[in-house]
């Protein structure tokens, strides 16, 4: 009984640290992305759509 109650609960205790690690690693490719994104994609003025601007949709 306690080989069962160790076991699931070292199997519960691994998945929750496989979430942490993954939103871990998520938190930092988003932090290192964002620069590169922030100067690749920069949207002007003239770029922008004004008034009555007809908008495809689909």
């Amino acid at each position: 009984r306690n080989f069962v109650l160790a076991t699931i609960d070292h199997a519960f205790s691994a998945e929750v640290s496989g979430y942490a690690w993954a939103f871990g690693t998520a938190a930092i490719l988003v932090a290192l992305v964002s620069p590169v994104v922030l100067l690749l994609v920069r949207a002007k003025k003239d770029d922008l759509p004004v008034g009555d601007t007809p908008v495809h949709i689909g």
